[in-house]
């Protein structure tokens, strides 16, 4: 965890910062973490495993070398977290529940985490509106809980490529 203060944050990065990394760093903000905390007591630890899904989709970035603009790896990133939690219910099965019933189980958790993003198309960091960022996650959670076909992770990192891009030509 790190100390973000009045700057709730969490971040990827290429770098091996902590002990026992190889493929990169998260670091995940004590700010970050309480304010959802504070919004939705019943739902912050849906949205604590979103972010580091996020995150994660930032670290397969790198290792797979899919560096692009901001905004498209900030969606991208969103969707590989949409793939992965559509992929945690997938080999869960004392999870017995449909991919309808647990993205509605997500909605929530997904509405205050992506509610972060912003509607400022200039600023160089920006992470796509909060309804990109949204749509983003669904697409990658159909794409995995959609179909009956296993999905490798090279496939995975090319369609959700597709999927920001679209979002953000839109």
């Amino acid at each position: 965890f790190i100390i973000d203060g009045n700057s709730p944050n969490a971040f990827a990065t290429p770098e091996n910062l902590l002990s026992g990394s190889r493929d990169g760093s998260i670091l995940l903000g004590l700010s970050l973490f309480q304010l959802e905390f504070q919004s939705g007591p019943g739902t912050w630890e849906g949205a604590a495993v979103l972010i580091h899904a996020h995150e994660f989709g930032h670290i397969a970035e790198y290792y797979f070398d899919y560096i692009g603009p901001v905004p498209i790896m900030e969606l991208q990133a969103d969707a590989l977290a949409g793939c992965a939690m559509a992929h945690q219910i997938l080999i869960d099965p004392a999870r017995a529940m449909t991919a309808n019933q647990r993205m509605q189980e997500l909605m929530h958790a997904s509405r205050s985490v992506f509610s972060k993003g912003s509607y400022d198309f200039n600023d160089p960091n920006f992470h796509g509106t909060p309804q990109q960022r949204l749509t983003a996650f669904q697409a990658g959670f159909l794409y995995v809980a959609g179909s009956n076909q296993q999905r490798g992770i090279r496939d995975a990192m090319r369609q959700t490529r597709l999927f920001a891009e679209r979002i953000l030509s839109r």
